[in-house]
């Protein structure tokens, strides 16, 4: 049997799987009706009658069709979007979490939280339309960023948008009052495999030169939310010991600069 009949073959089983009220994939559990027309689970908990005959559903379930969903390759659900990722049912969830045509979240601070989600390649557009303050990146030079009215005894975290080589990432800030403690992250947006074709350093120094603090690492992967990224021990974080020795006035100044590794 040819590849493409394969397909032709795996397509006429997801007909079979269909549900008649939502039209998505069944999978486990799938539910009868009398007369043996089935339903997704999510559907049974919401009608009484079956669409297809009007009789009463029953507490049995399609076993063997159940089994047959567990064989059949489902397209991604983010297949209207570009992905063309074929999978089996058991490995949706870990593919949907990575998956680089799923919406994003905007993370840009302001006054409230951003609410819009989208796609990766309308994530830059969004933040040049709707959010006014930008960090301009180097990228052949440590970019200079200071946090003005740095306060170790109040909770923050801040996040902004960079975009470096044709690539974008967030750079996630965070203060925490309760450990004293100062992180920073820099996330890339994209295929997770490709975060480590970037590494990002961060380098704290006081004033009179007396201190210095360097971390580098490769980029993070975006699947990772950022609350568990600063716990992870894996991003540049400060204690404020330290940061005493470095902090100007209420000012704390870095060098930040993102590396691309070339082939």
């Amino acid at each position: 049997m040819s590849k493409l009949s394969l397909y032709d073959f795996n397509d006429s089983i997801l007909g079979l799987l269909e549900c008649p009220v939502c039209m998505d994939s069944m999978c486990s559990p799938i539910y009868l009706c009398k007369n043996g027309h089935n339903i997704c689970s999510e559907c049974r908990q919401q009608v009484t009658k079956c669409s297809t005959c009007r009789d009463e559903f029953l507490a049995t379930r399609n076993i063997a069709l159940e089994n047959l969903a567990e064989k059949v390759l489902y397209s991604c659900d983010n297949a209207d979007a570009g992905c063309s990722e074929k999978m089996f049912m058991i490995d949706f969830p870990d593919h949907n979490s990575k998956c680089p045509y799923r919406l994003y979240d905007c993370h840009q601070m302001g006054e409230d939280p951003c609410e819009w989600k989208g796609h990766r390649w309308d994530l830059l557009d969004h933040i040049n339309k709707v959010h006014t303050r930008k960090l301009k990146v180097d990228e052949n030079e440590p970019n200079i960023l200071h946090w003005k009215n740095f306060n170790i005894n109040e909770t923050c975290v801040y996040s902004q948008l960079l975009s470096l080589y044709g690539e974008i990432f967030w750079l996630h800030e965070k203060i925490s009052a309760e450990e004293k403690r100062y992180y920073l992250a820099v996330q890339y947006i994209g295929l997770t495999e490709d975060s480590t074709n970037f590494t990002y350093k961060v380098e704290f120094a006081s004033k009179c030169g007396a201190y210095e603090v360097t971390f580098k690492s490769f980029t993070h992967n975006d699947v990772e939310e950022k609350t568990a990224l600063f716990q992870s021990g894996k991003c540049a974080s400060l204690e404020y010991p330290m940061i005493q020795h470095i902090i100007n006035g209420t000012t704390l100044s870095l060098k930040l600069s993102v590396t691309k590794f070339e082939e």
